[in-house]
């Protein structure tokens, strides 16, 4: 996780409505995916702003941890 930026490609929805669909049909709730999906789309500006603000703590805390890590070592 150090070395790859994975968390980044939360930040785009189309990857957020995959993972949200592949979890749902593994929950044997995949019928309610699309209108989830529709959701989200309806309301991707304010996903992105609640994204974008908790990934910034997130990645701080992260990078932290990864410099510890280094350090440790």
């Amino acid at each position: 996780m150090c070395r790859t930026d994975l968390l980044a490609r939360y930040s785009q929805l189309e990857v957020v409505e995959d993972i949200m669909l592949r979890i749902l049909e593994r929950l044997k709730f995949a019928d309610s995916g699309y209108d989830l999906a529709r959701r989200l789309r309806q309301n991707e500006a304010e996903f992105r702003d609640d994204f974008e603000s908790y990934f910034r703590d997130l990645k701080a805390v992260t990078q932290a941890w990864c410099e510890d890590k280094r350090n440790a070592t």
